[in-house]
């Protein structure tokens, strides 16, 4: 008897077992964490003109002398270095309307980069670093993959500089991310 429980024990523990990796691995997929180059590609030729103008959007409305990112999500989360200080808020709260006035944005603001993110199917996007290049991070999964959107044409050169440490430059105005170094740097 004491045999039949412990292989009935073991079968319900490996029954548990595959359930939880497979539900892990679900969550990733859908939380975008198991995203690879191909889907990096697939999701900028399909979304390239929504991309272009997410960056643009973000880069005409962050003031001069800031760097923010904004996040999507439920309520949508702001970080921010301005002239002020650093802060990080829920876009949303309380918090950050102070935030809010000194960036001159609205909830208007916020509701449109929320809407540009779903439609280039992101999560992120990053203004200009002032202290580093003129790029917009535009953030695909939430896996540091993503698409640094330049004003222009790259120089061979910066085609150069910003192929490496498993980032490439795509064509014209576009590197590919595939993982966070640039925003170290």
């Amino acid at each position: 008897m004491e045999r039949r429980t412990l292989k009935t024990a073991g079968i319900i523990f490996a029954v548990f077992l595959v359930i939880y990796l497979i539900s892990v691995y679900l969550m990733g997929s859908y939380m975008g964490f198991f995203a690879d180059k191909a889907d990096l590609k697939n999701n900028f030729d399909k979304k390239d003109r929504a991309i272009a103008a997410l960056a643009d959007y973000m880069q005409k409305i962050t003031p001069e002398g800031s760097l923010v990112r904004f996040a999507s999500g439920n309520k949508g989360k702001i970080t921010a270095i301005t002239p002020s200080g650093r802060w990080e808020a829920k876009a949303d709260s309380a918090e950050a309307e102070p935030l809010l006035r000194e960036l001159g944005w609205s909830t208007e603001s916020i509701a449109t980069l929320k809407d540009m993110l779903k439609i280039a199917d992101c999560v992120s996007v990053t203004s200009a670093n002032p202290d580093r290049d003129s790029a917009v991070f535009v953030e695909y999964r939430r896996n540091g993959m993503g698409y640094l959107v330049f004003p222009a044409d790259l120089t061979e050169s910066q085609q150069k500089e910003y192929t490496g440490y498993g980032n490439t430059f795509y064509k014209n105005n576009i590197v590919f991310i595939h993982d966070d170094w640039w925003m170290e740097s």
